[in-house]
């Protein structure tokens, strides 16, 4: 007697001959998958798992580093006094902030065959490694951004609104730190007369 009357509800394994109804995908006695069952999608290897563990450790490495900036121009940069040059340590921070940005930049564009090398998926459109490296550098509040975008055209993980967020913290960080700095120099030159006086007006700020 068949499950709720129905003949073809159920089939009949062709390896042991057991009773198999529909929906089922393997034999409940032998285990056989039958026919006509989806196949099963195969685990991804162990060189593409590493190859995607790989590249998102150098997104979250291009998040992490200006995030890391953000941090010190709060809690050094922001606390410096001006007799201790902050205009100097904020460029350098900066700086330091957008070679290292460029030099995983450059690494991660290698490893993802961007630009005109040797193995490139789209050798026309994109700068490659090098390049990469110039222009994050030196413009880093456009190309750091842009490179983020297109580095998702190479199967690396989607970090765009993290990276644009960064951009804008970091920028405006940069901004009213800078215009702190700049209008307490110009305070002290105005207000402040008598050298003492000076020095003990620069301590404050």
């Amino acid at each position: 007697m068949s499950i709720n009357g129905n003949e073809s509800e159920r089939r009949t394994c062709v390896l042991c001959g057991g009773t198999v109804f529909d929906g089922q995908t393997k034999c409940s006695y032998c285990g056989t998958v039958l026919e006509g069952s989806p196949p099963a999608q195969a685990a991804p290897g162990p060189a593409e798992s590493s190859a995607e563990s790989t590249f998102d450790k150098f997104g979250s490495a291009l998040v992490a580093i200006p995030i890391a900036g953000v941090i010190v121009l709060w809690f050094w940069i922001a606390r410096l006094t001006l007799l201790q040059s902050p205009g100097i340590k904020l460029f350098m921070v900066a700086l330091v902030t957008f070679i290292a940005c460029a030099a995983v930049a450059a690494t991660e564009a290698s490893r993802l065959g961007m630009g005109p090398t040797e193995g490139a998926q789209h050798p026309a459109k994109e700068p490659g490694p090098g390049l990469w490296f110039i222009l994050i550098t030196v413009l880093w509040f456009v190309a750091y951004p842009l490179y983020m975008i297109l580095r998702v055209n190479y199967g690396a993980k989607d970090l765009r609104k993290a990276a644009i967020a960064v951009v804008v913290v970091f920028a405006l960080s940069l901004a009213y730190l800078s215009g702190h700095f700049i209008s307490s120099d110009i305070r002290a030159e105005k207000n402040v007369s008598n050298p003492a006086e000076r020095e003990n007006f620069l301590k404050r700020y």
